[in-house]
């Protein structure tokens, strides 16, 4: 009886003095490096376009400190469109922004990339000189256009919207190739009768009343379908985002915010005036005028269900008007809570 109560009491002795200080360090020492694992600056490259609307996002992503303040040090490199989208493919950035359907379409070559954020609706308007004698794009039919590379998302956006007119891009123009300077350059040269700009360019051309907008492609989209068109996204790879998942959220986190900021106060823009004028070809008080009426509008500002389940629309509709074989088997488009 005695021993028995001996032993009780070094075992007594035991859990109150050993064991349990210990089993109170484990969980102190989890909890300190998950704490110093959350407040790590993680680093991430992404392309971008300095001339388009991500560009000029990124640009205050970086500028107003939004990255860092979500632990994450982005580095962005800049590049032309159409670009971004090989970039990505090759794997020479981490993430890059892709179209929809080029999305999908890399996904059934065998690209496992994944849409893990929006970017902006598809922001693409098809202007005409002002003294054009076009007033619809019916009329253009069998004309001369200027559009983007066939990769980029400036093509196959208004490509896909303008079959839910019965209008084929590529069959029912003749297509002059080039990015926005040189599509500005063919219409001013009237070397074609009308081009597809992205904003901000195309806010900048209405803006000194030398062009005329036609059609509006999320305008289109929105009326045919009652559905918004968020066609542009970033995407990264599947295998990628299984080892940094963490920094795709704390991406989307701070793309986000930056959108959000523009939309309810597009008065941050005036900070950054130096950079559009560089950058975006701003050049007078009424360019950027219309682009702080028109840009604000341009953005996504939420990543959500709603979101993804129109994107899948635009797919579904691709497939319908036979510019997508099919819709990927797997899900490409990640809501990654």
């Amino acid at each position: 009886m005695v021993v028995l109560l001996a032993v009780n009491n070094f075992m007594r002795f035991m859990i109150k003095k050993i064991i349990v200080p210990i089993i109170i360090f484990i969980f102190a020492a989890g909890g300190v490096y998950y704490w110093f694992q959350a407040q790590k600056i993680e680093s991430v490259v992404i392309s971008t376009v300095s001339s388009a609307a991500e560009g000029l996002i990124a640009h205050i992503v970086k500028g107003e400190g939004i990255d860092i303040k979500n632990k994450l040090n982005i580095t962005y490199k800049p590049m032309l469109p159409g670009d971004t989208e090989r970039s990505l493919r090759n794997r020479d950035v981490e993430i890059g922004t892709h179209g929809v359907l080029v999305l999908a379409k890399a996904n059934l070559e065998g690209k496992e990339l994944r849409a893990i954020a929006p970017v902006y609706y598809n922001v693409y308007s098809l202007l005409v000189l002002k003294d054009s004698p076009y007033q619809t794009i019916e009329d253009l039919i069998g004309k001369k256009l200027a559009v983007q590379p066939k990769i980029s998302a400036a093509f196959t956006g208004p490509q896909t919207a303008l079959y839910l007119k019965g209008i084929s891009l590529d069959k029912d123009f003749q297509l002059s190739f080039g990015n926005a300077s040189e599509a500005g350059k063919f219409l001013d040269q009237r070397e074609v009768d009308a081009a597809f700009f992205f904003e901000p360019i195309a806010s900048k051309k209405i803006a000194t009343g030398k062009y005329r907008e036609i059609l509006e492609v999320q305008k289109l989209w929105r009326e045919s379908t009652g559905k918004t068109f968020p066609y542009l996204v970033f995407a990264a790879y599947e295998d990628w985002l299984q080892t940094h998942q963490s920094i795709a959220k704390k991406y989307r986190k701070s793309y986000l915010e930056a959108a959000n900021l523009i939309v309810k106060n597009p008065d941050i823009l005036d900070k950054y005036k130096g950079f559009i004028k560089e950058n975006l070809g701003i050049e007078t008080d009424e360019e950027f005028k219309v682009l702080k009426q028109r840009f604000p509008k341009t953005l996504v500002t939420e990543w959500n269900q709603g979101v993804i389940n129109d994107m899948k629309y635009i797919l579904e509709k691709t497939v319908e008007f036979g510019i997508l074989s099919e819709i990927p088997k797997k899900e490409i488009i990640l809501e990654l809570k």
